[in-house]
């Protein structure tokens, strides 16, 4: 495989955006394309550059004006009856459906990126974005199906950041079911190729993917120092919900090392980004955490109302994997009092 990323977001904007670039840098870059477009370019030139601004924004975590960026491709690809920039838009609009726990409306958006799609590749990342959904519900095995069905057209097409994005899910997957050992194979792989293809945002999942797996097989000291790379990561690409994520993972080691305050400290620097973010299911499963510090610390009730918020949230998002989470919690708070 060529150690070369596609990035499908920016390639029609401006090639020096990889994946090393923060998401601010790209953001901008696409809006002063847009403008120096705005007179003379022609709709769909506009259309890819409204496009790439809105995924760079949507990361980080700016999402109305993502969404005015996306109303603004989708009304440039349809002048111009440009049929594969509507169904990249298409794409794009369910990766922010997604991230706003929309899972129906994110579903309905992807599949009809994948039946319009006029090339292969996005078919693939339709393939991988209905995948990712259905993984996040807690559907495991047509979630798998899905992600091993992208990742061999990504091997096919020579998208070694395809490949990472569908063996991440697929690791994932193996770590909610507890088999930490595929779980930490699949997530080493992609930690070793990302660096080569500068995709730091996949090499930043990557580590929070292993700091999990170390973290629940007892090696805290080696799952910190995972953290503390994909913190820095994160950061440095302006990439919020992976950052916020990766400090929920630290509040959770913390927790293992039996250390409430820092635990506590992570989970509240997680909820402030999800909260500004608008990220409804980061927040269940901080409440989750902040419940965890407070059966810790021998506060049954304060425990139990917090896993109770979280049930309550997954069940209504129908994330099936953070509801049994939060209710194994609650079940557990209940019996001690």
């Amino acid at each position: 495989m060529k150690a070369q990323a596609r990035i499908v977001e920016f390639e029609l904007v401006d090639r020096d955006l990889n994946g090393a670039v923060s998401y601010l840098k790209a953001a901008d870059a696409c809006l002063r394309f847009q403008g120096s477009l705005s007179a003379y370019g022609s709709p769909s030139s506009i259309g890819h550059a409204a496009k790439g601004a809105a995924e760079s924004l949507r990361r980080l975590g700016r999402l109305r004006e993502a969404e005015a960026q996306y109303r603004l491709a989708r009304a440039c690809f349809s002048e111009a009856r440009d049929i594969s920039g509507l169904c990249w838009t298409s794409w794009a609009e369910g990766n922010l459906l997604r991230h706003r726990a929309d899972y129906r409306g994110a579903l309905l958006k992807l599949r009809t990126a994948t039946s319009r799609a006029q090339d292969l590749l996005a078919y693939a990342y339709g393939l991988a974005g209905i995948a990712e959904t259905l993984r996040i519900q807690g559907r495991y095995g047509v979630s798998y199906r899905g992600h091993q069905k992208a990742l061999d057209i990504f091997k096919e097409l020579e998208d070694p950041r395809g490949v990472i994005w569908a063996y991440e899910g697929m690791a994932q997957m193996w770590l909610n079911a507890g088999n930490l050992r595929r779980a930490h194979e699949f997530f080493s792989f992609c930690a070793a190729l990302a660096p080569k293809i500068a995709d730091l945002r996949g090499l930043g999942f990557a580590l929070r993917g292993l700091a999990e797996a170390c973290g629940r097989g007892g090696l805290q000291r080696h799952a910190m120092d995972h953290l503390r790379m994909a913190v820095d990561i994160f950061g440095e690409i302006q990439y919020y919900t992976g950052l916020a994520y990766t400090f929920k993972s630290k509040g959770d080691i913390a927790l293992r090392r039996r250390d409430t305050w820092t635990a506590g400290l992570c989970y509240a620097e997680a909820e402030e980004i999800f909260v500004r973010t608008e990220d409804p299911r980061g927040l269940a499963y901080c409440a989750i955490g902040k419940g965890d510090v407070r059966s810790a610390i021998g506060d049954p009730a304060g425990a139990r109302s917090l896993y109770h918020d979280a049930m309550a949230a997954f069940q209504e998002k129908g994330v099936i994997f953070g509801y049994r989470v939060a209710r194994r919690r609650f079940e557990r708070a209940c019996k001690a009092g």
